[in-house]
């Protein structure tokens, strides 16, 4: 599963079950979130890949890396409410008086 933020990948996530043992798996997940119990065979294997430009950091268990705010896609906004209440308010501050 690749994690995106408009074109860029972040990171892929690759998580490793066995779909015959799925529900196993889950009673030993929910027996050990219920009880907080430590039971390594509940969880299943999971590998965080960094995309370009990224580092996971094993100490933090966190990942790593920039992205340049252009790349930040911007939702849609059909109306794009605030910029048309900024361009009335700049059109009537430079209008010319009359």
């Amino acid at each position: 599963m690749s994690i995106r933020l408009g074109k860029r990948v972040l990171c892929t996530i690759v998580i490793d079950y066995v779909p015959g043992t799925l529900r196993g798996k889950i009673n030993r997940l929910e027996s050990a979130l219920a009880t907080g119990e430590d039971d390594p065979e509940a969880f299943a294997e999971v590998e965080i890949i960094p995309g370009d430009g990224f580092q996971w950091d094993a100490n933090t268990r966190t990942l790593r890396g920039q992205v340049a705010a252009r790349e930040i896609p911007r939702a849609p906004d059909p109306d794009d409410y605030h910029r048309k209440i900024g361009e009335a308010i700049l059109g009537r501050l430079i209008a010319p008086k009359k």
